[in-house]
């Protein structure tokens, strides 16, 4: 749903989408994706993760999901206690260094 919503204009090129936010939002998403189900699992096709949006976004930030935000109920995500950092993957340094 997320790939339809954002689409680049070269359809020849899916895997880049109509801004670079979006390309790399997803890129972090499949890395989380693969990291929870393997690198064998066909996380395109599947339905949306809402545990690897909430990991791949670096939590919920200002209140919403890094993407499919309106698709997922919170209540399916078990979030990091405050003790947890969000550091400790390439895909969550990124987003805490992402400016606001």
């Amino acid at each position: 749903m997320y790939i339809m919503a954002h689409r680049g204009p070269d359809p020849s090129h899916p895997e880049l989408l109509c801004t670079s936010l979006a390309t790399e939002r997803l890129a972090e998403y499949g890395i989380e994706m693969e990291r929870l189900h393997g690198e064998r699992f066909d996380w395109r096709t599947a339905p949306v993760d809402p545990q690897a949006v909430y990991e791949s976004g670096g939590a919920k930030l200002h209140g919403r999901y890094s993407m499919c935000n309106g698709m997922i109920d919170s209540r399916q995500v078990q979030r990091r206690s405050s003790s947890q950092s969000l550091g400790g993957s390439s895909s969550h340094q990124l987003w805490r260094n992402r400016p606001a």
